[in-house]
């Protein structure tokens, strides 16, 4: 049997996250409008792969991180991450 010790991890603060995200979508609104379909196909690729990495840690609580079923750390903090 395969032990793990924990590693506790540092997240980036959400609410910067959220920022570059919402610049994102409207990045990606102009360039659809300006017919600029390419960059706008990939600002849009790239809004869906960060929505789904919000997370909220509520106190006395805590979220592991894995990454394709491998334990990369564990996230103590609480907050919008």
């Amino acid at each position: 049997m395969k032990t793990t010790t924990e590693k506790i991890i540092t997240a980036i603060l959400g609410y910067l996250m959220f920022l570059l995200t919402f610049m994102l979508i409207s990045g990606s609104i102009y360039f659809f409008t300006q017919q600029f379909f390419l960059f706008g196909g990939i600002s849009a690729l790239i809004v869906t792969v960060l929505a789904f990495g919000f997370m909220i840690i509520n106190p006395n609580e805590a979220m592991v991180i894995t990454l394709f079923g491998v334990y990369k750390g564990t996230i103590k903090e609480n907050g919008f991450m």
